[in-house]
């Protein structure tokens, strides 16, 4: 199988969507040298994947909540530590 070429506009959506990751994901390899990179990388990226959209998750829920109560979230007396 022959990849296609990449075109500018192609280059330019991975850079924006997974260039970050991707280069956090690349940086862990060479870090780690393991045994099987591409599996390194690819459990790089899906722990990644789920850790960034459980955050998103939790952002839309804190939304979610602060629209239906006027108590942030963390709300805790000053001597509940």
């Amino acid at each position: 199988m022959v990849a296609a070429p990449v075109t500018g506009s192609d280059a330019a959506w991975l850079q924006a969507n997974v260039g970050d990751v991707l280069a956090r994901g690349m940086a862990k390899v060479v870090e780690t040298q393991p045994d099987d990179p591409v599996a390194c990388l690819a459990s790089f990226l899906l722990s990644s994947h789920a850790s960034e959209r459980a955050a998103a998750n939790a952002v839309r829920y804190a939304q979610d909540i602060g629209t239906k109560s006027s108590t942030p979230l963390c709300h805790t007396s000053v001597n509940a530590w």
